[in-house]
């Protein structure tokens, strides 16, 4: 797929996911903030992050989006204050998730 070919870091794919953000989805901008934030490009992600907050309801009805908020808040505190911290969070992240995906047969 031509689109996907140009995708070769975070930041790549943050940028295309930016492009494909017309309709507001709060997924997108998840993608966006997380994207950035694991490309070094801490104050992009913070606005991000930001967006993605502001793009939540009001009234939080179930304990997984709650959860969402909060690491979305927790990592936007992280980049702030220490962006070490919100690295190491995001390397832990990323190595929880591959082992998953191992544990599931995706090498």
């Amino acid at each position: 797929m031509p689109f996907l070919s140009k995708i070769k870091s975070p930041v790549d794919v943050a940028e295309a996911a930016i492009s494909l953000n017309k309709s507001g989805d709060p997924n997108l901008h998840r993608v966006i903030a997380y994207s950035f934030a694991r490309g070094g490009q801490t104050e992009k992600a913070i606005a991000a992050l930001d967006d993605f907050l502001a793009a939540m309801p009001p009234v939080i009805r179930t304990d997984w989006l709650l959860q969402d908020k909060q690491r979305a808040e927790a990592v936007r505190d992280e980049l702030r204050f220490d962006p070490a911290v919100a690295r190491r969070r995001l390397d832990n992240w990323e190595a929880e998730t591959r082992k998953n995906l191992r544990f599931l047969g995706y090498d």
